[in-house]
């Protein structure tokens, strides 16, 4: 897991994982290797033996945007061979409880008035990062970028009114919506129509032996058809994988296109320095 403990992909990739590792009749255990964007992590995955025992639970960040916009990754999409997409969630942009800002209308009013607005992400390498580009072009304005190493301190200063907006995938916000310390002002797509991609699955190294995987994949579709794990997963705003498995690389091929439209906006603003110690 190339994210930090308690974000939505790791919530909800545990959730699987326990409902997968029933089925398989194996432990599954789930590591935490968070950093340089996930490349510790996928290199970690990459020098491990090609036995199918180590897998990656990421998202479009790491498999997609990294290798594109890092050219010392060191690795490329096609590394990584998609076992099972897990599903896909929509990127919102939410405001602070602690701020004025409780819809779009506000926001572009903000914008107006030349106030400085503080917007946090996880990393210039991140979906979230190039979405808030975009929004900067569509409102004419700079925000303040605020870089994390993780969710968990994000949302902390966003629930503390330390930053001003934050985009996030809905499994993160909605718990915050819900305890009335953020609002919720609306979903971020590219142009005038099309969703992010933010799509989660499971990876393997290339080069693993596709018998290897098939048991996996295999557990991971019969977890995502159990009402429960469904209902559970459905209900922190994910909607189960819905593309058949021999189809999970054109929609990396898919990603990689919209990404690119993504990367033609350019970047405004200035990124503060990692952390909290100057987004008081």
């Amino acid at each position: 897991m190339p994210y930090a403990a308690g974000g939505s992909v790791d919530v909800t990739t545990r959730l699987v994982a326990k409902a997968v590792s029933a089925r398989l009749g194996r432990s599954l255990l789930v590591l935490n290797v968070p950093g340089a964007s996930g490349l510790i992590a996928v290199r970690r995955l990459l020098a491990a033996p090609l036995d199918g025992c180590t897998l990656l639970g990421a998202t479009v960040n790491t498999v997609v945007i990294v290798p594109l916009l890092n050219p010392h990754a060191g690795f490329s999409s096609t590394d990584l061979a998609p076992v099972a997409l897990v599903g896909e969630t929509e990127m919102v942009l939410v405001a602070s409880a602690q701020s004025e800002l409780r819809d779009m209308t506000a926001l572009d009013q903000a914008v107006r008035s030349a106030r400085t607005l503080r917007a946090g992400h996880p990393g210039a390498d991140s979906v979230q990062a190039l979405a808030l580009n975009v929004l900067e072009a569509r409102l004419r304005t700079t925000f303040v970028k605020v870089p994390y190493s993780g969710a968990g301190m994000m949302v902390s200063d966003l629930a503390g009114g330390h930053i001003e907006l934050a985009v996030l995938a809905k499994p993160a916000a909605l718990p915050l919506v819900k305890r009335g310390v953020a609002v919720m002002l609306g979903t971020m797509r590219l142009g005038e129509g099309d969703p992010l991609p933010t799509w989660s699955g499971w990876f393997a190294a290339r080069g693993v032996a596709s018998s290897a995987v098939v048991p996996v994949r295999a557990a991971i579709l019969q977890s995502l058809a159990d009402p429960l794990l469904a209902g559970a997963l459905a209900e922190m705003g994910m909607e189960l994988n819905r593309v058949p498995p021999d189809a999970l690389v054109d929609e990396i091929a898919r990603s990689m296109h919209q990404v690119r439209r993504l990367l033609e906006v350019r970047p405004a603003g200035r990124d503060m320095p990692p952390g909290r110690s100057d987004v008081r």
